[in-house]
């Protein structure tokens, strides 16, 4: 009887943390929008955000958020149009960042470029 109990409160537990969302927003916290978003008041868009503003979460209502942006713009916008903001993160890459080579040159050597040659590019003359 005992483990019949225990069970069933195991159970109702699940059942009750399950329909807790585990990214819930609270006022305060700051998101960033998924892909570029208008906020609204009610069928007015205020100001269309890009993936890159960051928002303050002033208020939370049922799936709403109510934010403000950095210039003071505020409107409603979907929670789950929105992830939270990591300022850890490194920024976006840019477009006209130089490619990567496959290895890294070591610059203690001096490199010399040939072409063509089977070796890559630039190789090591020492």
């Amino acid at each position: 009887m005992r483990t019949v109990t225990r069970t069933i409160l195991l159970a109702a537990c699940v059942l009750l943390f399950s329909r807790i969302p585990a990214s819930a927003q609270e006022p305060g916290d700051q998101v960033v929008p998924k892909e570029p978003v208008d906020l609204k008041v009610k069928n007015t868009v205020v100001v269309n955000v890009d993936a890159e503003d960051v928002l303050t979460v002033e208020r939370v209502q049922d799936k709403w958020l109510w934010v403000s942006t950095s210039a003071g713009d505020k409107g409603w916008v979907k929670a789950d149009a929105v992830q939270p903001y990591d300022d850890s993160a490194p920024p976006a890459p840019d477009s006209e960042a130089p490619e990567t080579p496959e290895e890294p040159l070591n610059p203690a050597v001096e490199h010399t470029c040939r072409l063509p040659t089977p070796k890559p590019a630039c190789w090591p003359t020492a």
